[in-house]
């Protein structure tokens, strides 16, 4: 769930001023972008075709995954890191699963 920062102007109601609206809409404006970092709103979903097959999966991070949550499953199955070399970090991270499944998978 996201804060709803959205300001309203004071200029004009007792106490407030065009310099408080300024501080007001930074302040605002920071929380916004700051959203955007602290909560990764990204869940990719992820089809593994059966038991022990890699799964090459675009994270769309642009650094290496530090961690993953599987944050929907439609089998009973466990979703892990593959033992294979991933040539590309930065962009993709290779998964497994323990039986044929579909995963929604957030990255960090």
């Amino acid at each position: 769930m996201r804060a709803n920062f959205q300001s309203k102007a004071t200029d004009g109601i007792t106490g407030g001023s065009p310099i408080l609206d300024r501080i007001i809409n930074a302040i605002s404006d920071a929380f916004a972008r700051l959203g955007d970092i602290v909560t990764n709103n990204k869940i990719i979903p992820v089809t593994f075709p059966g038991a022990g097959v890699d799964v090459s999966v675009a994270h769309g991070l642009q650094s290496a995954v530090t961690s993953f949550d599987v944050v929907d499953l439609d089998a009973a199955a466990i979703v892990f890191r593959s033992p294979t070399s991933n040539p590309q970090p930065r962009l993709t991270i290779v998964l497994r699963a323990s039986a044929a499944c579909h995963a929604k998978v957030r990255f960090e």
